[in-house]
């Protein structure tokens, strides 16, 4: 191999590593969506079978032993996740939100979600933040916090919107002597 075959060489093997990275952040990504879209129509069942046929919180732990026997292999049937899995049905009951960020981002990030943050337009925010910024669910936690980003972000929009109102005003008492002095 001459030197000259050996940088082709190299820059053919960077593009095929750049090639394989990209496309497993893609299939990865893709199975995250399939999970989160499973675990909503599981906790969508739940909910309305327990409507329908009256069923107490007791069929979450039945459903629970049956559904990791079935699959022995796959975690996240235990009673408690189960349970998350019906309160994200109840909070996205319009599973098309989860074609947005939320359907983007991993299990147990929308566990901390809804564990912390029960206004859904502070949740709606913290989802859209850290597909932003890709927190992870340790950062997630961490940047969680009543009197954190959301409450920054929504005092510095009131503190735009009173800027904006003092420049109005100010523009309102002061039109008159503005015209005067361009006139």
């Amino acid at each position: 191999m001459t030197f000259e075959m050996t940088k082709k060489y190299a820059g053919f093997l960077e593009s095929l590593k750049v090639r394989v990275a990209q496309s497993r952040i893609e299939a990865s990504r893709k199975v995250n969506r399939e999970l989160i879209l499973l675990y909503h129509y599981i906790g969508s069942e739940i909910l309305k079978e327990q409507k329908r046929k009256g069923w107490g919180a007791q069929v979450v732990d039945q459903l629970s032993k049956d559904l990791s026997s079935a699959f022995p292999e796959m975690k996240g049937f235990s009673p408690a996740n189960l349970r998350n899995m019906r309160k994200f049905a109840q909070l996205y009951p319009d599973v098309t939100i989860l074609q947005q960020a939320a359907g983007e981002l991993p299990w147990y990030h929308h566990v901390v979600l809804m564990e912390k943050i029960k206004d859904s337009k502070e949740r709606q925010f913290y989802i859209n933040k850290t597909m932003e910024n890709g927190w992870s669910r340790s950062v997630l936690f961490t940047k969680w916090n009543p009197i954190y980003i959301y409450a920054r972000a929504k005092q510095s929009l009131i503190s735009k919107r009173n800027y904006l109102t003092h420049i109005q005003t100010w523009r309102s008492r002061h039109s008159k002597i503005l015209i005067f002095l361009i006139s």
